[in-house]
């Protein structure tokens, strides 16, 4: 029990931490957020708890933004240069007395409301703590070699020698709040599946303060919290329908409903435990998609109203909101659709008031000077990315336009969310058309623009795909269905839950037999907010069931809760293949500590749960790891990358890395161990049953290899073949 409570405080003080370095980074963008946004000063003042929220994501995104330009321009350790950062920009908050803008009673109560889902979440963790499937291995290396890497752009720990293809800036925010709360990436990284889920949790509820906020309405505190935790933790129809057949299913299920594709939502990503692009982004794509509804919404009055130019400080600031703004198309790529849809549904209605900015631009001075923080932040912006993409190389081969009977799973995909919108607007009409009140579709106007980004991104997904690796196979568009669809979930959730009741309360107050109509309202209502919850109940039977409510295995739950923080350790997966396996990976976890090595082991294109696993658990570089996941970001067996020391452009050959591999598992050879700078050559488990299946006789190998790498480390396992478990050390 004591180890528990200890525990809760050790993450508590974490958390603090967490949060704090966001809210210093971000509070920073006040000044600007305040002079050139004022809707968004109003929602201050009526939404605290949010806009503490808005701010700290922004805070955030700042940060990884800030380092990644920094480091990747001046060549400098990214550790240095976060400290450094984090130093400025407390001072700057401090010298400006910026905190004073925020009463510290709602943040204390952010707080509390915010550690308790994240204490629970990180308990539970327990019943599945290991990182040996679906795409932690691949997260869990990224995380934890970033702490071992100093400068910018990383290398691929899992292709030595090529700078990483692939958009890894949610992995490195968390490799830079691991590295500034010295959380080791063992436990962090489960530690980090709950607080991401916290995050999702804390960004859906500033969203639909948002929404109530553009509706201008509100709805009582005691609902939000209902609104939010179906549209996070629900699923979608395909729980009803198995309830209403008394069908019983799996809880990954309902995300494979598209035929070779993949549909997930927030709630299943949280019990499956990948802290995988999309799932990190979502905790702060609808912070930047409110960002951009207020910078567009507000254009054409920012030109009209401001009297005087912006100051040398707000056009630093603006560069910095435009870095804040597309990072986290940086953390996962695909989101740039969506986030273009908006801004397309934004700006052409300003189409109509093309007078108004023909006005303006009468004196070019007058509006470049005007326009100036716009351009700034678009500026900020672009240099964030084009300094990115200077290193990525693109895996897609563009676009195919092919349509596909999507419309047939919609209802089960997306009735719980599209029914209420549709009911919403009907209502909106009915009440327009015969009792004359425009108010329900002059709101539903106001927010449109989420609206048609949300169906929009389901159309994209059912008539054009992206030509990647898997293109001309059967799951050819498997990616883009997935990516589509999960980006949208919050946004179309909240607007279902939010724009629903007030037409429901419109239809009361207009229609007679307002009490009647009140109880049906409110149960319909309440049927709409359950309907995506049995989904939170299967799986969460499924994930955790094993070792909390079947009373056989409650003892080993309770072992394990009196042994956190350790317990949360991902990387015990080792165990189930052999204790020896385990010892390994302690000792060079040990000889790596505080620099990246590179480790030889045996690797082929079967599964990283098993392969590549000393690389992967120590966070160090493998010549290849998983070998599809190279593949998949590079587009083919054959292609082309960065070289990591020289920067250009070099032919990459994934099957050859793998054939070398093998062949010096059957006969040792220097050219390998030279041309990629081996410092360990690991011979376990796994390389012994490559061995004997490849009639390679251990004992001769381990005499040959010494020739090469004579200084070893060995671990005596019991074992009825082979008592030895060895560590070559090449340096």
């Amino acid at each position: 029990m004591m180890n528990l409570v200890v525990f809760i405080f050790r993450l508590s003080a974490w958390w603090l931490i967490i949060e704090a370095i966001g809210f210093v980074m971000g509070i920073n963008l006040l000044p600007f957020l305040d002079s050139f946004l004022p809707s968004l000063k109003r929602f201050r003042e009526i939404h605290p708890i949010s806009y503490f929220i808005i701010v700290k994501q922004l805070g955030f995104l700042l940060l990884t933004g800030l380092v990644f330009i920094t480091g990747t321009i001046t060549g400098l350790p990214w550790k240095l240069i976060t400290i450094l950062i984090l130093i400025i920009f407390l001072g700057s908050a401090i010298k400006q007395r910026l905190f004073i803008n925020f009463k510290p009673r709602p943040i204390i109560r952010q707080f509390f409301a915010s550690i308790v889902p994240l204490i629970i979440l990180s308990i539970l963790r327990v019943m599945t703590p290991l990182y040996d499937s679906t795409e932690k291995p691949m997260d869990y290396v990224f995380i934890s070699n970033f702490l071992k890497q100093d400068t910018l752009p990383f290398q691929n720990p899992w292709l030595k020698g090529v700078i990483l293809n692939y958009y890894y800036l949610g992995q490195f925010l968390i490799s830079i709040l691991l590295y500034v709360t010295r959380i080791s990436p063992e436990i962090g990284y489960n530690l980090f599946i709950g607080i991401i889920a916290v995050w999702i949790l804390q960004t859906t509820y500033a969203f639909l303060e948002i929404v109530l906020f553009i509706l201008r309405i509100d709805f009582k505190k005691t609902v939000k919290p209902f609104i939010v935790f179906a549209v996070v933790f629900g699923g979608n129809l395909y729980s009803v329908s198995k309830l209403i057949t008394h069908g019983k299913y799996f809880y990954p299920d309902p995300t494979r409903v598209v035929p070779n594709a993949i549909n997930e939502f927030p709630s299943y990503s949280i019990f499956l435990g990948d802290l995988h692009a999309h799932y990190i982004n979502i905790a702060f794509t609808p912070v930047v998609w409110a960002i951009v509804y207020f910078i567009l919404t507000t254009f054409l009055s920012w030109l009209r109203t401001r009297k005087q130019t912006a100051g040398i400080k707000h056009l630093l600031l603006a560069l910095l909101l435009g870095v804040s703004l597309t990072t986290p198309l940086l953390i996962n790529s695909w989101d740039i659709v969506p986030t273009a849809f908006l801004i397309l549904s934004l700006i052409l209605p300003l189409t109509k008031e093309y007078k108004s900015v023909l006005k303006i631009f009468k004196n070019p001075s007058k509006a470049l000077l005007k326009l100036s923080p716009l351009f700034l932040t678009a500026l900020g912006g672009l240099i964030n990315i084009f300094l990115f993409q200077f290193y990525f190389m693109t895996p897609s081969k563009g676009f195919a336009f092919k349509p596909h009977n999507d419309f047939y799973y919609y209802l089960i995909l997306w009735g719980q969310f599209l029914i209420p919108i549709i009911i919403s607007l009907l209502i909106g009409l009915f009440v327009a058309i015969f009792y004359k009140k425009r108010a329900l579709i002059a709101s539903i106007g106001r927010i449109s623009p989420f609206i048609i980004m949300g169906v929009l991104n389901i159309l994209w997904a059912s008539f054009i795909h992206l030509k990647g690796p898997f293109y001309g196979g059967a799951f050819y568009r498997a990616n883009t269905v997935f990516k589509m669809y999960y980006a949208v979930w919050i946004p179309l959730g909240i607007i279902a839950f939010t724009l629903l009741p007030y037409a429901l309360s419109m239809l009361v107050k207009t229609l007679p037999y307002s009490s009647v109509l009140r109880i049906l309202s409110s149960l319909l209502l309440t049927a709409f907010i359950l309907i995506p919850l049995p989904y939170f109940i299967v799986a969460f039977n499924d994930v955790l069931d094993p070792g909390i409510i079947d009373p056989t295995r409650y003892h080993a739950f309770k072992d394990k809760v009196k042994r956190l923080p350790e317990s949360l350790d991902g990387t015990q997966y080792l165990h189930n293949i052999s204790q020896g396996e385990y010892i390994i990976k302690k000792i060079l976890t040990a000889l790596t500590k505080s620099r990246n090595a590179t480790i030889l082991e045996i690797t082929d294109w079967k599964s990283y749960s098993t392969f590549a696993r000393m690389c992967t658990t120590t966070g160090n570089t493998c010549i290849i790891g998983w070998p599809l996941h190279p593949y998949q970001w590079h587009n083919g067996h054959v292609s082309k990358g960065f070289n990591y020391k020289t920067k250009r452009i070099i032919t990459i050959d994934i099957p050859k890395r793998v054939e070398e591999i093998q062949r010096f598992y059957k006969h040792p050879y220097r050219e390998i161990i030279e041309k990629y700078s081996v410092d360990f050559v690991v011979l376990a488990q796994k390389e012994i049953e490559f061995q004997r299946k490849n009639g390679v006789n251990p004992y001769t190998w381990i005499q040959n290899i010494q020739k090469l790498c004579p200084v070893n480390i060995k671990y005596e396992i019991p074992d009825k073949d082979f008592s030895t478990f060895y560590i070559f050390i090449c340096e």
